[in-house]
């Protein structure tokens, strides 16, 4: 960040730099203009000494001779008073950049010192964690919640897996897989005499009995181990917003939140300096 910043430095003076180019070449331009204001000042004069010469010659004509120069005298007037105050205007938005570009190089300047203060705070105050006892045992509380998490997760991606491979025998056996699906042999079975006497025949044929309980184990440890996974998660996560809540309080009592609110106001302020810059820009172009 303190690279690109000095890199934006670079690119500030390399642009005060052509606007000042920029500058000498308008300069240059409005003298040529007074140069040709000039010319054709002279050819006024020249006709309007043709025309007195040859006023001998003209009849009627010499009133118009004279207001036509007078008109191209106040035109001219008026056009020299126009690139005058033109000329002022720039001058003066080239001034209004410039301040406003030397004022916004200062604030980069102070919010970098600023980043390198916040910066050099937060180093002392990571040494001092480290260097904690208290810190130290709730970073090792939050590294093994998280690990323990971890291994709950690959559990579960193992049952889930069992339950895909060996549950796929018992899921593709349509007698087993309709008294399943009616609960057959728990609580939560129904059906009347015949129905029941018809399914403990089907479950003969099919040897439920023998297959029901390794099936509800396989599709239950994966609900058991997501509950557990859920659990382990919820726990990794309070041991790690523990040790944020103590790192933010170190930081805090430090005076380290501080320093990056000041360097963050100082950023800001340097991104209203850049829209100010912006609008002065417009009007000098």
């Amino acid at each position: 960040m303190i690279q690109g910043l000095s890199a934006l430095a670079q690119i500030d003076a390399s642009i005060a730099d052509m606007r000042r180019k920029l500058g000498d070449a308008i300069a240059g331009a409005d003298r040529i203009s007074a140069r040709e204001a000039e010319v054709r000042s002279a050819q006024v004069a020249a006709y309007r000494e043709l025309a007195q010469i040859r006023l001998d010659l003209v009849t009627g004509g010499a009133g118009e001779l004279d207001r036509m120069h007078a008109e191209a005298k106040r035109l001219l007037g008026q056009h020299a008073d126009y690139v005058r105050a033109e000329s002022e205007a720039l001058d003066e938005a080239e001034r209004a950049v410039t301040g406003l570009e030397a004022a916004r190089a200062a604030l980069a300047a102070k919010h970098q010192a600023a980043v390198e203060t916040y910066e050099a705070k937060v180093a002392e105050v990571e040494t001092a964690l480290k260097a904690s006892e208290g810190y130290k045992a709730t970073a090792a509380q939050s590294e093994q919640a998280a690990a323990i998490a971890a291994r709950a997760h690959q559990k579960l991606e193992v049952a889930r897996a069992d339950l895909a491979e060996k549950g796929k025998p018992y899921e593709d056996d349509p007698l087993f897989a309709y008294l399943w699906k009616h609960k057959f042999r728990t609580p939560d079975y129904k059906a009347g005499p015949f129905g029941r006497f018809m399914d403990n025949w089907v479950a003969r044929l099919c040897k439920y009995d023998q297959a029901w309980m390794n099936y509800q184990r396989l599709s239950q440890l994966p609900e058991w181990l997501e509950a557990h996974a859920t659990e382990q998660d919820a726990r990794a996560k309070a041991a790690l917003e523990a040790l944020e809540q103590a790192e933010e309080q170190a930081l805090e009592e430090s005076g380290a939140n501080a320093l990056r609110k000041a360097a963050d106001d100082l950023l800001e302020e340097t991104r209203a300096a850049d829209r100010e810059i912006d609008a002065a820009e417009a009007r000098h172009g």
